[in-house]
């Protein structure tokens, strides 16, 4: 081992600092030119399995400065798991133009949505203006598709696929490749492959190729798991009890007062979070019947690509405690809302009522009362209801026609929990009393033709 002297200490702290100025200045560049994260600019990674390291033996006097006990960097064997997770959890070394993913955020911008539609020839600026704000607006649909979006967008960065005009065969690897990655099951996969197609400037160039990426979701669907189609039936008298000791008054605090309201009115109307997010305490009335009335803008079901809005009708329950009138009366009087005469929303920001209330508050507020009567996981109130209502007695028909459904298939397919038929079919098809009576009426059926047969020969003689 060379000997160190503190000359040589101080020449390596000069090369430390001049590397951390020019790494400074590195950073000051990119976050003045955003625009440097166009994909043309970041070369690929490195094609090594696993990301370099060195090995490095440091002096005695590099240790005693710097407190070291034991060795900066060590070689041992990495197992694939340790390799995984070095390569997750790390930045590479090399390629300092590479994006790491903690500094994407800079690629994640309408960016990628004013190519598309601003590359169009002969649209004006107005009309892209009008297109873009359709794709940028914070819509559910919108959000629903940014997770994927956001996975694309680093995905074609990586592999230089241009995110405006990809082909069939780029979003087969995409889907693949999230597939064997991340574990993404098919149906989320199918999400994202609407998400992306929101980029393309050309979607009908897509069509004649589609059925490569239909195929792959087609395939990896059929290797999942049978699913059951009947769900046991929950028992909600739990949650129920436990509604009727929050009293429906003005005194009781707010937070308490919105759940018991959100939960009961998604069970009358079969509402989803976002629709009671969308109820317009404007268009409320209490009719002389004692009848609640609203409209819900419905912000997701669209008729010829229009919103419709929704009335509702919810009828007094003669359970005081689980009549939902009442808990929307308490709460629409409740004093704490009393100096926000101009809210448009039923449900508020419990802990600041002038702020918007988010819908994924109210999932949390169902989502607590579900979970005292069960432990299954996703589970609505929609499907509880709507399940329970046919289990009742009340038509099919109805239940669709409450909830705006599209066909009944919709909530066979989707909402329906019990499959299992309720008839006692052993009983009435491998009954002897049903046999014979059968035997017995075909009897009597035979005996009334051969009569009617002799009345017609004597009429003929």
């Amino acid at each position: 081992m060379s000997e160190f002297t503190e000359e040589s200490f101080n020449a390596l702290r000069q090369q430390l600092a001049e590397t951390q100025a020019i790494v400074q200045q590195l950073v000051q560049e990119r976050q003045a030119s955003p625009s440097a994260t166009d994909s043309s600019l970041h070369s690929p990674l490195h094609a090594f399995g696993v990301r370099l390291h060195y090995d490095w033996t440091p002096d005695l006097l590099v240790k005693y400065r710097f407190g070291l006990d034991r060795y900066l960097f060590t070689a041992p064997m990495l197992s694939d798991a340790d390799r995984t997770s070095i390569i997750d959890n790390y930045l590479p070394i090399r390629c300092p133009s590479y994006v790491p993913p903690n500094i994407l955020p800079e690629a994640r911008s309408p960016e990628s949505f004013r190519s598309g539609v601003g590359s169009i020839p002969d649209l004006s600026d107005v009309s892209s203006s009008i297109l873009l704000d359709r794709r940028l607006e914070n819509s559910t649909t919108n959000c629903t598709y940014r997770r994927g979006q956001f996975l694309f967008l680093e995905w074609s960065l990586q592999h230089r696929v241009n995110i405006n005009g990809f082909s069939a065969a780029d979003i087969v690897n995409f889907l693949s490749d999230m597939h064997y990655q991340f574990g993404y099951s098919s149906s989320t996969l199918r999400l994202f492959r609407s998400s992306i197609l929101a980029f393309h400037q050309n979607k009908a160039s897509l069509d004649n190729e589609l059925h490569l990426v239909n195929s792959l979701l087609n395939t990896l669907t059929r290797r999942v798991p049978p699913k059951e189609i009947h769900r046991p039936t929950i028992d909600i008298s739990p949650t129920l009890n436990y509604i009727r000791q929050i009293q429906s008054s003005t005194s009781t605090p707010l937070p308490l007062l919105q759940k018991k309201t959100a939960f009961l009115l998604a069970m009358t109307a079969f509402l989803r979070p976002s629709g009671l997010h969308c109820i317009d305490l404007q268009s409320a009335d209490i009719n002389n019947g004692f009848q609640l009335t609203f409209q819900v803008v419905s912000s997701k079901e669209t008729r010829d690509h229009r919103r419709i809005i929704k009335p509702f009708t919810i009828f007094p329950n003669q359970d005081y405690s689980l009549c939902p009138v009442r808990t929307f009366i308490a709460l629409r009087d409740h004093p704490s809302l009393s100096h926000f005469s101009t809210c448009s929303s039923l449900f508020v920001n419990s802990r600041c009522p002038q702020e918007p209330l988010a819908t994924s508050t109210i999932s949390t507020w169902l989502r607590s009362m579900i979970r005292i009567s069960t432990e299954e996981r996703n589970v609505s109130v929609r499907s509880i209801a709507s399940s329970l209502a046919l289990r009742l007695g009340i038509p099919k028909e109805d239940i669709v026609t409450l909830r705006n459904w599209t066909n009944s298939s919709t909530f066979e397919n989707h909402y329906q929990r019990e499959h299992m038929p309720c008839f006692n079919f052993t009983q009435i098809l491998l009954s002897t009393d049903s046999s014979t009576s059968t035997e017995e009426e075909r009897a009597d059926f035979d005996m009334d033709d051969q009569e009617e047969d002799t009345f017609f020969d004597a009429m003929q003689e």
